[in-house]
């Protein structure tokens, strides 16, 4: 059975390697994954050190960032089934734009306002990340395609690592906002040097 199991993943992981519209797809959707999510366990620094507003306003910021997501999920379903590759990538300059302004801000306000941009990003993410995967891959991969996608909730651990580890070396605002800011220069270089996944629909 594992041995079933690990020949169906490397053919799975094959596939992948090989079909360039997948690879491209996983390889931004991901990389943006771990370039914003370490604010997520970094934010009690923000909220105890920097905003000093306590668990109560932490509550205040991830209920924001939620109804920011569920926005940009109507944004997404209401919207016609093209460019969905460009607005994959804007999903970066989105998400780098709302982590920026928050990282450097010490005002409750501005920063509660800007937590929407950075659910509006995650989620346009998702679901262009998810939608684009399952219109290109083909049936028979669509499943190990999508895991591989679905990874982006385990990697939490891997963003929590980098976080905790750039953290010890440098302020906490300069981890999440440098971390912005290269998903930013990821989303220019992606519009410049691959326009093929700007392209996509």
């Amino acid at each position: 059975m594992v041995v079933i199991s690990y020949r169906i993943l490397k053919k799975g992981l094959k596939y992948i390697r090989q079909d360039s519209t997948i690879l491209l797809v996983l390889t931004f959707a991901l990389t943006g994954v771990i370039l914003s999510l370490p604010y997520v366990q970094l934010l009690p620094i923000f909220v105890d050190d920097i905003l000093k507003v306590g668990s109560t306003g932490m509550g205040m910021l991830m209920s924001v960032s939620g109804a920011g997501a569920m926005a940009g999920s109507l944004i997404i379903a209401s919207l016609p089934n093209n460019k969905r590759g460009l607005m994959l990538i804007a999903s970066g300059f989105i998400s780098g734009l709302g982590l920026i302004i928050f990282a450097f801000s010490s005002s409750w306000n501005l920063s509660l306002a800007f937590m929407v941009f950075i659910g509006l990003g995650h989620s346009i993410r998702g679901a262009t990340g998810g939608a684009l995967l399952q219109n290109y891959a083909e049936p028979e991969y669509l499943g190990r395609v999508m895991s591989i996608f679905m990874t982006q909730i385990g990697l939490s651990s891997l963003c929590a690592f980098i976080g905790g580890i750039l953290a010890e070396v440098v302020a906490v605002q300069w981890v999440i906002g440098g971390l912005a800011m290269a998903l930013i220069v990821l989303s220019v270089l992606t519009i410049i040097f691959i326009p093929r996944l700007r392209k996509l629909n």
